[in-house]
Order: structure tokens, then sequence, then C-alpha cells
């Protein structure tokens, strides 16, 4: 039985990228006919988002969980709403849950071992957490195996996927549906903004367990080049989070006349568009951020995360182009560094090669990422996962 309406859960009133992508893909999934439900609170961020879409709100409140959807449905939620999804929403016996693994700590999250893994590594974490919660990663392990066996666990990317596999306990093939974005003609500026002056973009939430560290980077980095041929360093930092005082303090750490810091908070739609495409050199990002800039053309380069400082001068960087297995950022990657380009590399194809850059990194957007292709993808796989139940 083909199940037509399809439901979101993603409550919260800043912007990150579990909101934008589940945002779009229900925008998309109503484009394209489908009944689409959100539960979101009322006045956040989707909700906000959703404003012109033909769908159905359902408010989340604390207050009156578990909610209810009474009509069949396919819920669509992170992996890590394992636990969260049966004490939040009741649902028709008929319908049924796909969960998209959008984070590489999705199942670490569960367990409690986000910020441990980054000490510990993955292998180590993962012998813990059976030895410490063996009836709940059963639990979590059988969830996964049923839902795999039925196709409903989606992976965003292969390191997502090779970072919660000891998770799965199954031989089953991964299915991959990659995080998309809307695409359209705008083109960023050719040539670099300024003769005198190198603008540096960070977009992203800036939260204390999993950016600041890869944020800090990006400026440690640039800052660490002894030669830029005069020009001034302005770093656009765009974002929101509890890390943003720590930013304050590093910005104002910096007390060189050459550098500047706008601390621009949150940017979004036509306003982050323009500033993208008129104001920005090169942007440093993971995840949905760095696509927004590369799918206009702005040279990207795609940060991983990091829960402790970093040494800049030892750390290399890929170009958004360059990465594998759609993947939009990696954690415990200390002994597989994936970056090839020093950043004084980095700078200097810049300099050289920043229209031909940029129309890379677009062109990889276009073709793996586009909303078009994936909403598609996404309402036909709903379509085969129904059908088989």
């Amino acid at each position: 039985m083909s199940i037509q309406s399809v439901s979101f859960m993603s409550a919260n009133y800043i912007i990150g990228g579990e909101q934008l992508l589940f945002a779009r893909v229900a925008k998309q999934l109503a484009a394209l006919a489908r009944s689409v439900n959100f539960i979101d609170y009322t006045g956040g961020f989707c909700y906000n988002f959703l404003s012109d879409t033909n769908y159905t709100h359902i408010p989340y409140d604390t207050q009156k969980l578990p909610l209810s959807i009474s009509e069949p449905t396919v819920l669509i939620v992170p992996l890590s709403y394992i636990f969260i999804v049966p004490k939040s929403v009741n649902l028709n016996q008929k319908s049924t849950i796909i969960y998209w693994c959008i984070h590489p700590n999705n199942l670490l999250g569960l367990f409690h071992f986000t910020r441990l893994s980054s000490i510990l590594g993955v292998s180590l974490s993962y012998r813990l957490i059976q030895l410490l919660f063996p009836r709940r990663l059963r639990h979590v392990k059988s969830v996964i195996a049923k839902a795999q066996a039925e196709g409903r666990v989606w992976f965003m990317d292969a390191h997502n996927y090779e970072h919660n596999v000891k998770f799965t306990d199954t031989n089953i093939d991964p299915v991959y549906m990659p995080i998309p974005v809307e695409t359209n003609s705008k083109q960023a500026k050719k040539g670099l903004i300024s003769t005198d002056s190198l603008h540096i973009a960070w977009l992203g939430r800036i939260s204390k367990t999993d950016k600041y560290y890869a944020l800090q980077l990006m400026c440690e980095s640039i800052l660490s080049i002894k030669n830029l041929k005069g020009r001034k360093i302005v770093f656009h930092i765009i974002g929101e989070g509890d890390a943003l005082d720590l930013v304050r303090t590093f910005a104002a750490s910096i007390e060189r006349t050459d550098v500047e810091f706008k601390i621009l908070g949150r940017m979004f739609g036509e306003e982050l568009d323009d500033h993208l495409l008129n104001n920005i050199d090169i942007l440093f990002g993971m995840g949905t951020s760095v696509m927004e800039s590369a799918k206009f053309g702005v040279p990207s380069i795609l940060l991983d995360v990091f829960q402790t400082r970093q040494n800049p001068d030892t750390q290399l960087f890929r170009w958004l182009f360059e990465t594998k297995g759609f993947t939009l950022g990696s954690v415990d990657t200390k002994n597989k560094p994936l970056g090839t380009h020093s950043i004084i590399s980095v700078v200097e194809q810049l300099a050289l090669n920043k229209d031909e850059i940029g129309l890379k990194c677009r062109s990889y957007v276009e073709q793996y990422h586009s909303i078009d292709i994936i909403g598609k993808r996404i309402s036909q796989t709903i379509n085969e996962v129904t059908n088989s139940i």
C-alpha cells in the first residue's frame, strides 16, 4: 500500500542543518503533490520557513506529548530520534518511520558518547557502550536491523555510514540519501572581491560541541600565513549558537591591524544569498552550510568536525568537489587525514583560479545535491518502502 502522507518532526527556533534539511524536503514533497505534516513549535524555524507551503502544521508542545497523527503516514526523522519518537508521537498502526542518519554522531549521542568519542575514538567508545549500556544497545540494533531490512534507514553520506556501521549488525548495503539544497542561476562575482583584502566566511551553527574548533581552525590557519601580499584579512562569521561568545573573545584577542572580524549572527534567505554572492571570496564550512555558498560558485572548503583545538600548522584542507561518497564533513580523522592542500596552497589556488574552483564546487552541488533530483528520489523511495511493507 503506497502512503501519500509524509510527516517530519524537527522542533527548534534556531536554524541548523537538521531544520533546514527537513523544511526544504517538506516543501519539495508538497510541490510534488504529497500530503505533508510538520511537527514544530508555532513560530519555530521550520514553521516560518514553510509559511507559503501547502502543509499541515502540528504544534509541538512538551506539555501535550505525545502528539497524534491519525492518518497513515511516513514519518521521517533523524536516526538519533529512535527513543524520542515513541515518547512524542502516536502514529496510526499503518504508519511507518524512516530514519535518516544526518550526522556522524547520530547514534553515539544516544549513549551520551559524542564528546568522549573525540578523545577515545569510535572503536573504543563502542566497546565501552557494549559494557555500560548492553540492553539499550540491543534495542537500538534491533530497531535499526528491522528498519534497514525494509529500506527505512538512509545515510546522508559514506562517512556517516562508516561511523555508525558498528551499531547496525547487518550486512545490508546502505541506502544513501544525500543532503539536498536548492540550486538556481545566480552566480558569484568573478575574481576576488577586492585587490587589497581577502574575504573569508564561516557559515553555520556555532556550537561548543561540534563546530567551534573547526571555526577556530579556519581563522588560525589563515592567520598563520606569513605573506598575503599586503592584503587585509576580513572574516565574515555567519551563524548563531552557544559558542558565539567564544568567537567574540577569540576575535578580540587578535591584535592585528590587518585583520577584521565581522560577526554577523544569523542570516537566511535573500539576505544570506546576497552576502555570499557579493562579499565572499571563499567559504569554510561543513554539512548543509558549505553547499549554500558552493551552489553559487563561491569556492568552498569542506571542514571536519573537531571537539578539541587543532594545530593549524599541520592541517590539510579539501575543496568540496574533492569529497568522496557525498561526505560533507567527518569526525574521528586523527589517523586518516582527508585533505591534501595546505592553507598556503588554498590561498594561492584561490588567487590564481577562483572562478574555475567556484565552478567545480557549483557543478558538484548540481550533480549530487540538487533538491529537484533528491526530492524526486525521496518520493520514489517512499513509494518503494510503503509498497513493500
